[in-house]
């Protein structure tokens, strides 16, 4: 329901998503089902440490969840619908770095491959995200929309 209310709410910031982003949420989603299907299925070897079969279920049914928010943005492509999911890579980002990188030391072999595949995301995540809601001048978080080019009505001779 709050989805179907907000659909009909107009833009507050028509910004386009910028095009390399749009780029990744496209690919995002792909590759979260792709993810959360091995997860459903109980992959022993998707995450870099063993999940219990009830937790492998719930994480795939999550990054499902998060592949539909992906699919929202891009289909929008708006500047607006991205901050939400770029804010919340960022948090994630920044509250597993630091355990991922630490695993490097005594992660099985047999989960090594998806350790590194899962912190290279977090770092790459982490990056767009930094560089999109805090350096990029046209995006960044407090850049104001670009306004039209015309003059208030009281200025117009």
């Amino acid at each position: 329901g709050v989805f179907l209310h907000a659909q009909r709410q107009p833009w507050l910031d028509e910004r386009r998503m910028p095009a390399p982003l749009r780029v990744g949420f496209v690919v995002a989603p792909v590759a979260l089902v792709l993810v959360a299907v091995q997860l459903i299925r109980e992959n022993p070897h998707i995450f870099p440490w063993p999940l219990a079969s009830g937790s492998s279920v719930m994480y795939g049914f999550i990054f499902l969840g998060a592949a539909v928010y992906f699919v929202v943005g891009a289909l929008e492509a708006r500047w607006a619908s991205a901050t939400g999911q770029l804010i919340g890579f960022l948090a994630y980002d920044l509250i597993l770095i630091v355990p991922f990188v630490q695993r490097f030391g005594n992660v099985p072999a047999e989960h090594r491959p998806s350790l590194i595949v899962y912190t290279g995301v977090l770092v790459t995540s982490g990056a767009t995200a930094i560089w999109y809601l805090l350096l990029d001048p046209a995006t960044r978080i407090g850049s104001s929309p670009a306004r039209p080019a015309t003059a208030p009505a009281d200025l117009r001779s």
